[in-house]
């Protein structure tokens, strides 16, 4: 019997291992905290991402929206857009694996034309390193975008970091006062990022002085071709 019931976890450990190694990504999952998930789509085709959620699992999906219109081509009839998926910590400490299909609605018994996995690994602790995290799923030549309040005034600065694989993903960034007259007033430092090759990166972005971050975001990109 304890043979028996030793054979049984150690197949169900290996096949949670199996799972979280055909994931395109990890996500260490604090208490009560937030994630989002950006898949890019085209609306046009009839295919959208669903997200398949496990019932009693630790996370619990809040909110999802398409973003139409985009930097790609913005007003262009059939140009890629972005579905965005916002995900809270349920508080169950059992990993998961989050699912993502892109499918039609209206084909029936037909696999998915593409798929975009997340494994869930809970954590009773809260991290203080990583303050924000976000993934994304796009293909060769896609881009997204991100505006990051800072005060270059203060001493502070945003600093590049992470496994940034730049064969995989293009970073540039620009700032921008918010009121250019006014010393010290701060503004926006905005990060653009272009997928130039197929495969898994990530960025972690620090806000602070020197090795002391105040604010950190870190990024998970799968890019296919």
């Amino acid at each position: 019997m304890i043979r028996r019931l030793t054979l049984l976890m150690s197949l169900l450990l290996l096949a949670t291992c199996a799972a979280q190694a055909a994931a395109n990504d990890t996500v260490y999952l604090q208490p009560d905290s937030t994630f989002t998930v950006t898949l890019e789509s085209n609306p046009s085709t009839g295919y959208a991402w669903k997200a398949a959620v496990p019932a009693g699992g630790p996370v619990s999906l809040v909110s999802s929206e398409t973003l139409r219109g985009g930097k790609n081509a913005p007003g262009i009839v059939g140009a890629p857009t972005m579905q965005v998926f916002k995900f809270k910590s349920s508080g169950s400490q059992k990993p998961a694996t989050l699912t993502f299909n892109y499918l039609r609605p209206w084909e029936k018994d037909v696999p998915p034309a593409e798929t975009y996995s997340l494994a869930i690994q809970p954590s009773k602790q809260t991290d203080a390193g990583v303050h924000n995290s976000a993934y994304y799923y796009l293909h060769v030549n896609g881009t997204f975008s991100m505006g990051l309040v800072a005060n270059p005034s203060t001493g502070y600065a945003w600093q590049i970091g992470g496994d940034l694989n730049k064969k995989v993903l293009e970073v540039t960034r620009s700032y921008k006062a918010t009121n250019p007259g006014l010393i010290g007033g701060g503004g926006t430092e905005k990060f653009s990022f272009k997928a130039i090759g197929a495969g898994s990166t990530s960025v972690l972005l620090r806000y602070g002085r020197a090795d002391t971050p105040a604010r950190t975001q870190y990024l998970g990109v799968t890019v296919a071709k």
